[in-house]
């Protein structure tokens, strides 16, 4: 599973005895942490990576002024949403994350202190966000958005063929259980 850039994250990664592998481009924890990890995992992030929770996604609609932190970067659910890198930068939207209503300011803040300054205006789409990350934000600080994509019937009963196949194979392993 690969996750956003958290701090919170790192931290509690650390106390778990996690470490920063570079040549992997990941963290590393004893295997015997599996469910502490996977309980951080879902703290911070509402998913955990497991299969099950990995297709419940959802698109949600935010103020940005509301989740903005340390004034030059904005976060929802445990992922950085926005980031102004300097005074004179534009704001960067994180992959998934696209302006629905209003206007950024080309620049601002400080060449020390840059600030993203969001007015109440500025809505911002967070698409294919785990529906579980929602429990880490208060519900009256997001919209979810409909799903509008058009329905493709012939993957749905390939998919309901499949899973179909699967409960099978799971009543055939239970069986021989008992």
């Amino acid at each position: 599973m690969s996750t956003p850039y958290n701090a919170a994250f790192i931290s509690r990664a650390k106390d778990l005895g996690g470490w920063w592998d570079e040549s992997a481009g990941s963290w590393v924890f004893d295997v015997r942490d599996e469910g502490r990890v996977r309980g951080l995992l879902r703290e911070i992030f509402g998913a955990d990576g497991r299969p099950e929770t990995a297709g419940d996604v959802v698109t949600v609609r935010v103020r940005l002024a509301d989740h903005v932190v340390g004034y030059s970067r904005a976060e929802f659910a445990g992922r950085e949403i926005a980031v102004r890198p300097g005074r004179d930068a534009p704001v960067r939207f994180a992959r998934g994350v696209v302006l629905i209503e209003g206007r950024l300011p080309g620049r601002g803040g400080s060449v020390r202190y840059p600030e993203i300054k969001a007015g109440d205006d500025v809505v911002v789409e967070i698409r294919d966000l785990p529906r579980g990350a929602l429990e880490t934000e208060h519900a009256d600080s997001y919209e979810i958005v409909p799903d509008e994509r058009p329905v493709d019937p012939e993957a749905l009963r390939a998919e309901r063929a499949r899973l179909l196949a699967r409960v099978a194979d799971i009543d055939a392993l239970l069986e021989g259980q008992e």
